[in-house]
């Protein structure tokens, strides 16, 4: 991945305030442009836990939540 996209906090790290919506972008950014899977696995990592506890207090399984994320 280019440094540059990076260049920003590291949402595993960094507290939620600043994870910012411009770190995001540059990832999807890379991600739509390059095809960047490291810039995939990075914004995966940050929201499939976030997803998969939303599903989860609506009423969705641990297995489907976790499918679905």
């Amino acid at each position: 991945m280019n440094a540059s996209v990076l260049t920003g906090p590291d949402p595993q790290t960094a507290p939620e305030k600043t994870a910012s919506p411009a770190y995001f972008q540059r990832l999807l950014l890379a991600i739509a442009e390059k095809e960047d899977q490291e810039a995939f696995a990075t914004l995966f990592d940050y929201f499939a836990p976030r997803i998969k506890s939303f599903l989860m207090k609506g009423g969705a399984t641990p297995d489907a939540a976790d499918e679905l994320a």
